[in-house]
């Protein structure tokens, strides 16, 4: 099993996520209005320790204990499995930020949370501003996984 994220990764973790955010929180992004309060998101080490651990359960399924002293976390999970062993290159938290983002062509604004946009509105959330992510590349009993945990403060 090969698990957790090098330095780089975090720095693009944070543009990607910054970016994204920037484009509708300026009202550049068709169809969203644009943001007073969005925060601009840095790590933390607490939702890191928590993602990587999560990830390395390898379970895709959500965390349910996610209240932490400060705050509740959201979270946000991809996976991208194959019965052939995977390639280093299938996959990238990058491409997995952008899926999630993606579901704003289902969102309109002023709807209420729904499991079809969820990994969006929870990567726009304009209260949220700290992030912490976990990656775990496993193999289970019929295929080879590739998990990506992400967790946000406030949630």
């Amino acid at each position: 099993m090969a698990t957790g994220i090098t330095e780089q990764e975090k720095q693009i973790i944070l543009q990607e996520h910054n970016r994204l955010r920037q484009q509708v929180a300026t009202g550049r992004y068709p169809g969203q209005p644009g943001a007073e309060n969005m925060r601009e998101i840095v790590w933390d080490n607490e939702l890191a320790e928590r993602a990587q651990k999560w990830a390395e359960n390898c379970q895709f399924r959500h965390d349910p204990h996610r209240t932490l002293n400060r705050f509740t976390m959201g979270q946000n999970l991809a996976i991208i499995w194959s019965t052939a062993p995977l390639d280093p290159n299938d996959g990238d938290f990058p491409s997995r930020i952008q899926n999630w983002f993606n579901e704003v062509q289902k969102y309109s604004y002023g709807d209420a949370w729904s499991p079809k946009t969820g990994h969006y509105s929870q990567l726009v959330w304009g209260e949220t501003n700290l992030i912490g992510c976990g990656f775990a590349e496993y193999k289970d009993a019929s295929k080879y996984n590739k998990l990506y945990v992400c967790n946000y403060g406030p949630g």
